[in-house]
């Protein structure tokens, strides 16, 4: 699995984050790009690997790295993106969900509940909004619309850069009403629906 973290500004260049790990590997990852000769090494920065493992990553670990940054990153005003890539059965579903068990919460539910600590809670008079989309099988779907047929476009807007044409927007006020939000997408969600629940 391949997870990337980036943060642009806008009406700023764009730049990625590299996410800062206590232990590394001297494993390298080939990438081969399809139809040609050229491929890449990448290093790997940390393995999840079984609890046992004294190189273990778990899901506050892997928060620790990459979603709370991405947060700090948010609140300063930057658009922020945690990509997760990999195989099928290689672990995005889980690292950005996880479970609902204690200690079990992937990347997404933890940064939910840390800015509804850090900022929600605040009644500074800002309206917070959430969507929850996937992409499955090159098809971008709504979490949030039950009634939500097809894929959605992705658009680009000359000044707020990328976003999901008639995407869901629903008002929050506590991390209750965004829990609340969750359940509802996981229930419409083809990948959580398949690998996870």
């Amino acid at each position: 699995m391949f997870i990337l973290a980036c943060k642009c500004k806008r009406y700023r260049t764009k730049r990625c984050i590299k996410s800062r790990c206590n232990f590394m590997y001297e494993i390298l990852a080939l990438i081969f790009l399809r139809h040609s000769s050229e491929h890449r090494k990448l290093p790997f920065s940390s393995v999840c690997l079984q609890e046992e493992d004294p190189s273990f990553a778990s899901q506050g670990k892997v928060y620790q790295d990459i979603g709370e940054e991405m947060l700090l990153h948010a609140f300063e005003g930057y658009n922020v993106c945690i990509f997760a890539y990999g195989q099928t059965g290689a672990g995005k579903s889980y690292t950005m969900m996880g479970k609902q068990d204690p200690g079990q919460q992937g990347i997404i539910p933890q940064v939910f509940y840390a800015d509804s600590v850090n900022k929600i809670t605040k009644s500074d008079g800002s309206l917070r909004r959430v969507s929850y989309m996937e992409i499955y099988c090159e098809r971008v779907r709504d979490l949030l619309n039950p009634k939500s047929k097809g894929s959605l476009r992705v658009r680009e807007h000359p000044i707020m850069g990328p976003y999901v044409e008639d995407l869901s927007k629903m008002a929050v006020t506590n991390y209750s009403d965004i829990a609340d939000l969750m359940d509802t997408g996981n229930k419409l969600s083809e990948i959580l629906f398949k690998h996870l629940l």
